[in-house]
């Protein structure tokens, strides 16, 4: 069986990617290539000298899903049976490939979901995000990404026979691409299961488009625009997301036009959040008694 590891790199990046590639040195086991598309990061291959298993380097531009399409294809075109997702600023638990690939050739999923635990900026104690939610072997279907994401592009591995039929969908402006591809395939009723012990320890800094805390106006704003696209892309698909988009945008004109709504919408989104089940862009529904 062959397995790869998929991330892309940027100039911003460069700050973690030591940290990253250490993690994957790290792993408890080496059956595993690394394939790096690379957008103008400089001097990639002093990063890369300190890495122990075999890469593939692809010198790619464009926006970000572009990029993800580019490795994507690459790995394609190389045959690997899986590929694992990882971002370049986060890094994995020394477990997380040993503990994938033996789900890999025990499970006939599509799509592996693994755990993820927060660290960085403003986080002050270990946590696991997804475990508290789900056990191990759970499915998880369509019902768990209409609201929000929580199948990103580092806590996901999937048979490439699978990706091969979504990767290509995605409009290459999405910003949400992760959300997107996964939901094309949930939709398809794609097998996807979740899975303990492997975890990706995803960073939290202020570059990091996707954080998962809801703490003002303008992140919440960030989010609904991001869940607008995402809606009109998947509206495409099936029409119950054209009820969500309308959903999206009527909320998004509240906001914007009401400072009444929007600060009480805000301090309704904070107390929401605490103990639920994290989701990138998920956006709380107040009722109007609140």
């Amino acid at each position: 069986m062959k397995i790869a590891i998929l991330t892309s790199v940027y100039p911003g990046a460069k700050d973690y990617f030591f940290e990253f590639l250490d993690s994957l040195n790290n792993q408890s086991t080496s059956s595993f290539d690394l394939v790096i598309a690379n957008n103008a990061m400089p001097n990639i291959n002093t990063f890369v000298a300190k890495y122990k298993g075999r890469f593939f380097i692809i010198e790619a531009k464009g926006t970000p899903v572009q990029l993800r399409k580019a490795m994507i294809k690459f790995a394609l075109s190389k045959n690997y049976n899986w590929l694992v997702f990882m971002d370049a600023d986060d890094t994995a638990t020394s477990n997380r490939m040993r503990i994938l690939s033996k789900n890999m050739e025990q499970d006939r999923s599509a799509i592996l979901v693994n755990d993820l635990h927060p660290f960085g900026e403003n986080i002050r104690y270990h946590t696991s995000l997804l475990s508290p939610h789900f056990k191990d072997g759970d499915l998880i279907t369509i019902d768990s990404l209409l609201d929000g994401n929580i199948l990103g592009l580092s806590n996901t591995a999937a048979r490439s026979n699978t990706i091969e039929k979504y990767y290509e969908l995605p409009d290459d402006n999405l910003v949400a691409y992760d959300w997107a591809l996964f939901s094309l395939a949930l939709e398809k009723n794609e097998v996807t299961r979740f899975t303990t012990g492997a975890g990706t320890n995803y960073r939290q800094h202020r570059q990091n488009i996707a954080l998962l805390t809801d703490d003002d106006l303008k992140t919440i704003l960030k989010k609904l625009t991001i869940k607008e696209a995402h809606y009109k892309f998947m509206a495409t698909k099936n029409q119950k997301y054209a009820i969500k988009l309308n959903q999206t945008r009527v909320l998004y004109d509240q906001l914007k036009n009401d400072d009444v709504f929007a600060d009480k919408y805000v301090r309704f989104a904070v107390k929401n959040s605490k103990g639920k089940l994290p989701f990138w862009w998920r956006t709380p529904e107040m009722d109007n008694q609140q």
